[in-house]
């Protein structure tokens, strides 16, 4: 069979995770053989939205809106169903606060309790 007749098979979800890992750890590896003044810091990391969101109490829908409104930073699409963010963004908007939001661990109480 030639290769314009096979047919394209379906990539694993294990396999497209170890696809992903690669194309992260060769933007690292590029970074580091740039030089010493390119050295990767543990803030210029890409972070899932699971751990974004435990970083900004938001919903998933209201994260969305916001990416798409410009209120929360642009993702890092890393491939068809990965998408990421810069630590460092997500650190930056931590730390000047996003109005309408409180932060995590602030002791009040859930309202009806």
């Amino acid at each position: 069979m030639s290769p314009q007749n096979q047919k394209k098979r379906p990539v694993s979800h294990r396999a497209h995770h170890a696809d992903v890992a690669n194309v992260v750890t060769s933007q690292n590896d590029g970074a580091k053989r740039a030089g010493a003044n390119a050295q990767l810091t543990p803030a210029d990391r890409l972070i899932r939205l699971p751990e974004v969101l435990e970083r900004i109490p938001v919903s998933k829908s209201s994260w969305w809106e916001g990416v798409k409104t410009g209120r929360f930073p642009a993702p890092v699409k890393l491939g068809p169903h990965t998408t990421c963010w810069r630590l460092s963004e997500i650190l930056k908007l931590v730390e000047r606060g996003i109005d309408g939001v409180k932060p995590k661990g602030n002791g009040a109480a859930p309202s009806g309790l």
